[in-house]
């Protein structure tokens, strides 16, 4: 874990050999997530905002709904 907000928590993980930022939200914060990805997407190629990379949707380990942004990770 690397951070932890309002809506979700933030760890520090990988992808294809990549470093990688996952915001991890629950599904009552499901429109949170929805707003967040929206804006990830508008802003794709902003040189000042974290680059999004993919969302999902998936059961966790205690057999609840996660939602999941997973940025570029940027150390610091």
């Amino acid at each position: 874990m690397i951070g932890r907000g309002r809506y979700g928590t933030v760890y520090r993980g990988s992808l294809e050999d990549r470093s990688v930022a996952v915001k991890v939200f629950i599904s009552a914060n499901r429109q949170q997530f929805t707003n967040e990805r929206m804006i990830y997407r508008l802003l794709l190629d902003h040189e000042n905002v974290a680059r999004f990379l993919e969302s999902e949707e998936r059961v966790g380990t205690e057999g609840r709904t996660e939602l999941l942004l997973l940025l570029e990770f940027y150390p610091h």
